[in-house]
């Protein structure tokens, strides 16, 4: 097992590193930037994180701020330039003058949250709390910008609706009916719990 402080390094080694402190959406200089995304259409995720990237550089500055206030700030909008350098990184690696495709954005944003929560569980398995919370106030900043995650009751309802669609009853069509599942959720939930769900549906488990 990982140990946590490796979880550590291994986090800001792939650029999702979390504010030390909290969360920027619970501030009032810049609530209601990130969860006004969440009504948006995907395709405008990169343009919406661009903006905020911009809103929380001049939030940073304020005169109004305590100096342990401007620390956060900077380090929350780390966070948000660390997302915006791996969806360039990938946008590149796709060739010149080739803009990433917005699947591939949400997909970036996925990895930085499945990251923090897998070190959030690693470090409260050891009962670092503090550190727990640090993940968890990250991945409040990054959810908003995916599209709303579906409940497990929700998925399996959608399971057993593509299940009888595909006239699949059995575990012999559970990989069809997982893999069209996953076509119609999209972002809206890991692959593991889509899998569930459908195990779920198929076999009542």
């Amino acid at each position: 097992m990982t140990l946590p402080c490796q979880a550590h390094r291994a986090h800001r080694a792939q650029g999702c590193r979390l504010p030390a402190a909290g969360g920027w959406l619970r501030r009032p200089a810049l609530r209601g930037l990130a969860s006004s995304s969440v009504a948006l259409d995907p395709s405008e995720t990169y343009g919406r994180l661009k903006k905020d990237r911009i809103t929380m550089m001049k939030a940073s500055r304020g005169t109004d701020l305590t100096d342990e206030e401007k620390a956060l700030r900077k380090e929350e909008l780390g966070l948000v330039k660390s997302v915006l350098a791996m969806i360039k990184n990938a946008e590149l690696a796709n060739g010149p003058d080739t803009d990433i495709p917005e699947a591939q954005v949400l997909t970036v944003l996925e990895k930085a949250v499945k990251t923090a929560t897998q070190a959030k569980a690693e470090f409260e398995a050891a009962g670092e709390d503090d550190m727990a919370d640090k993940e968890q106030r990250d991945i409040s900043i990054l959810l908003p910008y995916l599209p709303k995650q579906l409940s497990s009751d929700e998925l399996e309802a959608m399971a057993k609706e593509a299940a009888q669609e595909m006239n699949v009853t059995d575990a012999k069509g559970m990989g069809k009916v997982i893999g069209a599942l996953k076509k119609r959720v999209g972002a809206g939930a890991p692959g593991d719990k889509i899998a569930a769900a459908v195990k779920a549906a198929l076999l009542g488990n």
